[in-house]
């Protein structure tokens, strides 16, 4: 199988060489893709600098965030299945076995609140071939999930995937 570009595995340690090597990089952040799971699934990570550099505490940051994300999963999982709505619970028990999903997760630069955002979300079948999806944001700081809500449009809460496209243009 072809390596895609800016495509990596979850499993890899980051170091500050491979970063410039393998990621994108636009005006204040770096991009790529990160292969999570054996079916190839990925999320999009950015992590954000500064006078054009990021700092070796990011990339910490990143290989502590693979190490740890199983513990991360569990507690949104967690949280997720305590709020939900009604009509959700009518489908616990299929929002309980579909598996979460990372889309995206921001790298911070000397951000006081948190240290990373990760984004991620369930989707399950609403009516039929209708389906619903439950986006979820955390901001994680010191290797600790700090706060957890419920996004009704995650993409749009972070609005990444919009401006990286307006910035390689």
């Amino acid at each position: 199988m072809k390596k895609l570009k800016n495509r990596i595995k979850q499993s890899e340690i980051l170091t500050l060489e491979k970063i410039q090597r393998e990621f994108s990089r636009h005006r204040s952040f770096y991009f790529a893709e990160v292969v999570y799971d054996s079916n190839e699934k990925f999320y999009d990570l950015y992590i954000k600098f500064k006078q054009n550099e990021i700092s070796q505490n990011q990339i910490e940051k990143v290989n502590n965030l693979n190490k740890n994300m199983g513990d991360y999963i569990s507690e949104i999982d967690h949280y997720l299945l305590s709020t939900l709505t009604k009509a959700e619970q009518k489908k616990e028990a299929q929002i309980k076995n579909t598996k979460l999903n990372i889309e995206v997760v921001e790298i911070q630069n000397e951000n006081k609140e948190y240290d990373l955002i990760l984004i991620c979300g369930k989707q399950y079948e609403y009516f039929g071939l209708f389906k619903k999806d439950i986006g979820i944001r955390a901001e994680i700081r010191d290797g600790k999930i700090k706060s957890i809500e419920r996004k009704s449009n995650t993409v749009k809460a972070n609005n990444y995937k919009k401006n990286a496209l307006q910035q390689s243009i």
